[in-house]
Formats: structure tokens, C-alpha cells, sequence
């Protein structure tokens, strides 16, 4: 099979959640969290004492207030997780993890 949109290797991993990928290998579809990258998008709420990724995901999957939270960025250093309403822009931080709200997949 020959991916009419250049970019990935056969057999290869989406990195990161590629909802509108076109290819990826069967399993890898959402790559659930995303190291070295922060993402901006709408802030829904902040979250102090978060000590793992997988907290910040509960914490995002758990919130219950006016808008829902979707995503979450986790910044190690700092122990804080940002829930957000959507998807932004990524960027690198060496200390972050970002993922969805919950995982089709995770490894």
C-alpha cells in the first residue's frame, strides 16, 4: 500500500493524536500521549500537585465545569496540568506531555 499523501513510512506510528490522518497502521491511529511538546487551544482549567501524565488525563477526563476539557498538557517541572477545549498549536517543551481526554490506544 502506497500513501497518496507523502510523510509516513509503511508500517510506521503516527505520532501524536492524527484523528484526520489518512494512513497510519492499524492500532496506531491515536498515538495516545505526546512527549517534549506543549499545546496551546482554549484553557478550560488549571490543576496544581498533578505528579504523572496519566493524572492530568484523569483530571481532564474527570472535569466537570462549563466547558469540556478535550486535552491536557502536563509540565513535569512545575506539576501542573492545563485542560483544554481544544487543539492548538504544539510547541517544544523538553519537560511537557500532552494527550486527549481519554485513549483509543496506548502504549
Amino acid at each position: 500500500f502506497n500513501d497518496p499523501n507523502a510523510g509516513h513510512t509503511e508500517g510506521g506510528q503516527c505520532d501524536g493524536p492524527f484523528e484526520g490522518s489518512n494512513y497510519c497502521s492499524y492500532g496506531y491511529e491515536l498515538n495516545c500521549f505526546v512527549h517534549g511538546e506543549g499545546l496551546s487551544g482554549d484553557d478550560v482549567h488549571e490543576v496544581d500537585q498533578i505528579h504523572s501524565a496519566t493524572d492530568c488525563q484523569n483530571a481532564c477526563a474527570t472535569y466537570h465545569g462549563n466547558m469540556t476539557c478535550s486535552y491536557w498538557v502536563w509540565k513535569g517541572s512545575e506539576q501542573v496540568c492545563k485542560l483544554k477545549s481544544s487543539v492548538g498549536q504544539s510547541w517544544s517543551c523538553s519537560d511537557c506531555i500532552w494527550g486527549p481526554a481519554s485513549c483509543i490506544y496506548h502504549r
